[in-house]
């Protein structure tokens, strides 16, 4: 190869490594809200307590995992809103962590796909729906399946199940 088809050859893979940042920015850039605001929530937490005595991160919540009598809790990430769908409608968002349908709290046992899968297209569903601080109740009634069988339900989002800080845990 001469010097020129070198050249070439670099610039190309330099603009490909470029796209490449800008899709995973794209991708992550999402998540990192969410990450945020755990960081922020754990710094807090940290903070000594009103009686002046600092809480050690061990000594905070309750206890999880094989031990815990309850099922820890979970949320659905929000990830990408097809647009038109019944959640844009509600107003639901990238990075809006889904916590609930119906009242009952997601597990990793109860996903957001089992809880939505209950009812069928036409229902009206209760979504409880946490955004950075805030916490609020949506109602969303579900679409039919563009993809699926017309008796399929859809909400319109891609999510990704991930296991929440609870109010106790902190």
């Amino acid at each position: 190869m001469d010097d020129n088809t070198k050249r070439i050859v670099l610039i190309a893979l330099l603009v490909l490594a470029a796209l490449f940042e800008c899709v995973l920015a794209l991708v992550c850039g999402s998540l990192g809200g969410y990450v945020g605001a755990k960081v922020a929530l754990n710094r807090s937490a940290a903070a000594p307590a009103r009686s002046g005595v600092e809480i050690a991160p061990w000594q905070r919540g309750t206890p999880r995992g094989p031990l815990a009598e309850e099922p820890e809790a979970w949320a659905a990430l929000v990830i990408e809103v097809e647009p038109g769908s019944p959640a844009d409608e509600a107003g639901i968002t990238p990075g809006d962590m889904i916590v609930a349908v119906n009242t009952v709290p997601l597990t990793e046992e109860r996903t957001l796909a089992q809880l939505v899968q209950e009812h069928r297209p036409g229902a009206r569903i209760t979504l409880t729906i946490s955004r950075g601080m805030r916490t609020w109740d949506a109602r969303v009634t579900l679409g039919s399946s563009p993809d699926g069988p017309e008796d399929t339900p859809w909400l319109g989002i891609r999510f990704q199940m991930i296991p929440r800080i609870v109010e106790g845990d902190r």
